[in-house]
Parts: C-alpha cells; sequence; structure tokens
C-alpha cells in the first residue's frame, strides 16, 4: 500500500516521526548548540505526542494492540513476518538497515502497554531517558566510549520510531496484526535495553 492512499493523520503520525528521528540527529551533534538542538528535540517530542494521540491513529493503535499476539502474549515472530515490518520503516524517516541490525525478537516477559495512552507514555518516558542520556554522555571521556553511548542511544530512538509505527501502520494490513504487537514490543523493550541499558523485565 503506497503512502498516498493512508488517510491525513496517519500520514501526519508518520512525518511525525521521521521529524522526531531528524530532532535527535541534531541533538545528538549538539547543532546549532546543544541548548537549541534539545529545545527541538524536546518540540519534536510534543508534535509526536500529538500526532499520537488523534483520536483516528489511537483508534488504529488500539485496533493493533487488541489483536489476537497482544491477547495472547504469542511474541514468535518469524523471519518473513519481520521483514515485511522491516520493509514499512522506510515510511517512519528510518532505514530498514539500521533496525535489522541489532533487532532482537527478545520482548519484555510482560507487557510493555496494553491502550494507546501507555504506549504514548512508554514513549514520554523514553524520551526523558534519551535526553539525560545524550547530557550525560557528553561528559564521558574518552572519546570512543562517548561514541559508543551515542551510538546506542541512537539505535533505542530507531527502535521507538520503529515501534510506534508499527503500531499505526499495521492496522492497514488485517493478516499482519496476528504479529504487529509483537513486533512493536519487542522494539521498545530493545529501545529500553538501548537506551536504559539493561533489560527491562
Amino acid at each position: 500500500m503506497e503512502r498516498h492512499n493512508w488517510d491525513a493523520e496517519t500520514r501526519v503520525a508518520y512525518e511525525a516521526l521521521a521529524d522526531y528521528q531528524k530532532a535527535f540527529e541534531s541533538f545528538a551533534r549538539g547543532d546549532p548548540t546543544p541548548a537549541a538542538a534539545r529545545a527541538e528535540f524536546d518540540a519534536a517530542h510534543l508534535r509526536l505526542r500529538v500526532a499520537l494521540t488523534n483520536p483516528a491513529v489511537t483508534k488504529r493503535i488500539a485496533e493493533v494492540l487488541s489483536s489476537p499476539t497482544a491477547a495472547n502474549l504469542n511474541f514468535d515472530l518469524h523471519q518473513n513476518e519481520l521483514d515485511f515490518e522491516l520493509k514499512l520503516s522506510r515510511y517512519f524517516g528510518i532505514n530498514w538497515r539500521q533496525v535489522r541490525k541489532s533487532f532482537r525478537s527478545n520482548p519484555p516477559s510482560r507487557p510493555e502497554f496494553t491502550s494507546p495512552k501507555e504506549l504514548v507514555g512508554r514513549i514520554d518516558e523514553l524520551h526523558q531517558r534519551v535526553t539525560t542520556g545524550i547530557d550525560s554522555a557528553r561528559q564521558i571521556q574518552p572519546r570512543i566510549p562517548k561514541k559508543k553511548r551515542k551510538r546506542e542511544i541512537a539505535q533505542g530512538i530507531t527502535s521507538i520510531i520503529f515501534g510506534a509505527g508499527c503500531a499505526v501502520a499495521n492496522s492497514y494490513f488485517p493478516a499482519t496484526m496476528s504479529f504487529s504487537y509483537a513486533a512493536s514490543l519487542a522494539a521498545f523493550g530493545q529501545a529500553a535495553r538501548d537506551i536504559i541499558g539493561k533489560d527491562n523485565d
């Protein structure tokens, strides 16, 4: 399904996800200044919240979260199913190779979220972790550990965007809804590991 066939609210959500990715990249670089970059990153987060809490979008997210996978906690993602999810990532402003590089189909033993409100709340929590993490990473010496920590946080951002994007996009594909929750949940679990630095079970 091509992007122009998606409804306007979904396109806004995709654009907000892509903008969030770009704002993070500037924030990680401190461009043009650390303070200005953080302000824009926070603004991008607020725009993303607005997009994901639009009633039309929350309805789609709720459909995915009420799928059989969500109800049964069946997280067995097969490779062809994951490949389908990865192809969708281009609409969220991320490269599918970035996601595949470290994506592990091992979500937490308990649900990260069961409603659109909880999903947005999880993004809010991880956003705060990211801002704190980048600010702390700037103080790390020497250079190599600093770069490594920033890469971990960047991968966490990619996972957040992929997880949120899956939760919206898969409502358009009823046949995939049996595993879309698993992909979204696994992505948020991966984000927590990358950003917080430990398992989130």
